[in-house]
């Protein structure tokens, strides 16, 4: 017997906004591996649908991620007051800090004329113009 602990320091930005719902269990869901990524052990006779004698199948099972059920998700019935928005948010301070994003854009490009609601987006822009590429 033996189990396997997957752990992985790719920690990425998400703009939770923006994420599609992929969450939702359904007919084309992946299965659910959840319960063998604890670092509990494996039963007897492995991982029902996955060999992991198989290099690829045992990539793709240390890239997986579990679920996250969360059962007191409250629906998303709260809009977007803005014209021509169409977002909904699960609360108030969701909904405040998106109406950030309709903001005024009062850093403007000097090169292109484009703007931006945060200088720090503007300052990202700029590396379009420079060709400056700054991370790996």
């Amino acid at each position: 017997e033996f189990s396997i602990l997957c752990i992985s320091d790719d920690k990425k930005d998400i703009d939770h906004e923006t994420v599609v719902e992929e969450q939702i269990i359904g007919e084309n869901s992946p299965p659910d591996y959840s319960e063998y990524m604890t670092g509990k052990k494996l039963p007897p006779g492995g991982i029902p649908g996955i060999d992991l004698s198989d290099p690829k199948q045992l990539a793709e099972f240390a890239r997986m991620k579990p679920r996250k059920i969360k059962e007191d998700d409250a629906p998303r019935t709260i809009a977007c007051p803005h014209k021509g928005c169409t977002k909904m948010f699960r609360d108030n301070s969701a909904m405040r800090k998106h109406l950030h994003t309709h903001g005024p854009r009062v850093h403007v490009c000097a090169e292109c004329g484009k703007a931006f609601v945060e200088s720090s987006k503007l300052k990202r822009h700029q590396l379009v113009h420079t060709g400056e590429k700054p991370f790996q």
